[in-house]
Parts: structure tokens; sequence; C-alpha cells
């Protein structure tokens, strides 16, 4: 039974070694390393290419709150107890991932440590006050982070008082 121009499952159709075309022969250029905690456009000399903006007011505290979240802290986020758990974390804050290793100290900005304070997960366990009625069953809610992370060093004395209501706020 014919089934159009569509190969049969399990057969490869025929092609002829001068029409492949494998990707993974193909040379990228201007590669060049690049830090974890940067990324952004680069110049030709290896520089970073900034771009100033123009026509946008921003008033004194949103300036120095962006400094504040651009500052570098040193962090270490902890083994996990799950065997079976990703050794690298990546976060990612406005469309720019930062991969961070487990149990390694990493210099990251602060705005990557916000997105770990807010990375929380709740689990709940039952709670069953009447073992006769199955309508007193309770489900008890227990709100961890779902990285936990321990701060190394930071040069900003604020920092400290910053995380520690950032981590009092709810899931």
């Amino acid at each position: 039974m014919s089934n159009g121009n569509k190969p049969t499952p399990g057969r490869v159709p025929n092609v002829a070694p001068a029409d492949r075309f494998d990707a993974a022969d193909i040379t990228i250029e201007g590669d060049a390393p690049l830090a974890l905690d940067e990324i952004h456009e680069r110049t030709n000399d290896g520089g970073a290419e900034l771009e100033r903006v123009t026509g946008v007011s921003a008033s004194e505290e949103a300036l120095k709150l962006e400094a504040f979240m651009h500052e570098t802290v040193v962090i270490i986020i902890a083994e996990d107890s799950d065997e079976e758990a990703l050794p690298v974390v990546t976060l990612c804050v406005n469309g720019t991932t930062q991969p961070i290793f487990r149990g390694v100290p990493t210099p990251v900005k602060r705005k990557y440590v916000e997105a770990l304070a807010r990375a929380k997960e709740t689990k709940y366990r039952q709670s069953l006050s009447d073992p006769n009625d199955p309508a007193s069953i309770t489900m008890v809610p227990r709100t961890a982070l779902a990285y936990p992370f321990s701060v190394e060093s930071d040069p900003n004395p604020n920092g400290r008082a910053w995380l520690r209501e950032l981590l009092k706020q709810p899931a």
C-alpha cells in the first residue's frame, strides 16, 4: 500500500552523500570566551558594547536600586540530597541566565540572589484531628526555599537586611 511521498516507518529514504548537510561541520566564527555572569554584546576588540539610552528619566531611587541589584555577591547553593537533582541550578532574570554549580562559591549579581530567594515551594502534609471523621483531615502547608543557599560575602552593609525582608515574603 502506497502512502504517497512519506517514507515508510522504519525505512530511511535514499539520500545521495553529496546532498547531505551536517550542521556539526559548520565552523562558527567569532566565538570568544565569555564569563558566566556577563551576557552582552561584544565589540570586535573583545570589550563590552554599551548603548547609551536617552529620553528616559529615572528617579534617583530607581537608579540606586538598579546599582544595588547589580552588585556582586558570593553565594553557595546547597547540595541536594536527591541523587537525581541536577548539579547546576540555572537562574533566569529578564531573559539573562546564570548557571550556578551546587556547593561551589559563586560570585553573582544580586538580582540572581533575589531570584533564588523568591524560588520557593510549598509542600503539604495531612493532619487528622479525628481518625473516625475523614472530614477532619486538614492540609498543613510548609514553604521552603527550592534551592537553599547561603551568602558567603556581600559588599553592601544593607544586603543582609534586604535579603532577610525578601525571604519573609510569601511564596
